[in-house]
């Protein structure tokens, strides 16, 4: 949950400074123009989801015999970490790659020398990694969390049947059912939860809000009064939100071929800006804290905030 600076902000040069930001993240300086990052082979089949970290793009791929990859971007190419059997879900910290993989049923720990551990038994749809290595996923009844060093995987929370998207913010674990988001504090076990207009995909958190997509709009849902509002209407393919420092980030489709990566400041004021044209075949989307990533065509680009 790389998110940025503080809600006061424009949309030209901004500082990092918040509470939400990596501590010791420092933007390099850059252009606010798009840039080709990587190709993604051929060979390595279709992605399936992203993540970002120090300017590091991971991506997990599947093929149509339902084999797989995960791998990152280095010195401007695409690289194949490791295998990853149909690799539903991505999630990424300083050290490790954590992989969804569906047919084999298992969390996947990859480190940067392609060397697998595994958390057998689990057949996750969502996935998240917080603070200290320990990840977290959710399967159709139930979520589990490891750090993937003592003992075994164990079950918190109640049953989780329907979920649809999961975050962390470092403290306590969010996770996205029909109609309700719900915030479950890790350490203690209270959870609480609230109605909400979320839809599919991944939620973008901030110290005050959540924001989330339902296909059409983004909502903020505060989490003082647990209220939520449209926040951006007419945002058609919407989906998978993020933060990166000081706005709020999404996807849009309006056709097979057509959308956009737009972009709002998170106090709400302005309105949204078209920060990229992209195809529409994807929603993927991720943010290291101070550039967009963003899949069009076969091509990963980048896109500095």
């Amino acid at each position: 949950m790389l998110a940025g600076c503080t809600d006061t902000v424009s949309l030209q040069t901004v500082s990092d400074a918040s509470a939400d930001a990596a501590p010791s993240r420092v933007c390099p300086a850059g252009d606010a123009v798009v840039r080709a990052v990587a190709e993604i082979p051929s060979s390595f089949g279709e992605p399936r989801a992203m993540a970002a970290r120090d300017g590091v793009v991971h991506v997990v791929l599947a093929r149509s015999d339902g084999s797989g990859l995960v791998a990152r971007t280095r010195d401007g190419a695409l690289l194949e970490l490791a295998a990853a059997p149909d690799p539903v879900a991505l999630a990424v910290d300083d050290r490790y790659d954590y992989v969804a993989s569906k047919s084999a049923s298992a969390i996947l720990r990859v480190d940067a020398d392609g060397s697998v551990r595994s958390a057998t038994n689990h057949a996750a749809t969502h996935l998240t990694v917080g603070r200290l290595g320990r990840a977290y996923w959710s399967t159709e009844a139930q979520v589990f969390t490891w750090d993937f060093v003592a003992a075994a995987p164990t079950k918190i929370g109640g049953a989780r049947a329907g979920t649809a998207g999961l975050a962390h913010d470092e403290n306590d674990l969010f996770l996205l059912t029909d109609g309700a988001l719900s915030r479950l504090r890790v350490a203690t076990g209270q959870e609480t939860s609230w109605g909400s207009s979320c839809g599919p995909g991944a939620p973008a958190l901030s110290r005050d809000f959540v924001h989330c997509a339902n296909g059409s709009s983004i909502f903020a849902l505060s989490l003082a009064s647990g209220l939520t509002s449209e926040w951006a209407m007419d945002q058609p393919g919407a989906a998978t939100v993020v933060t990166a420092r000081g706005r709020v980030l999404w996807r849009t489709a309006t056709g097979a071929d057509r959308g956009a990566v737009v972009s709002r400041p998170r106090d709400g004021l302005g309105e949204p800006q078209r920060l990229a044209e992209v195809d529409a075949r994807t929603s993927l989307l991720a943010t290291d804290g101070c550039a967009a990533y963003f899949i069009s065509g076969r091509t990963i680009f980048s896109r500095a905030l």
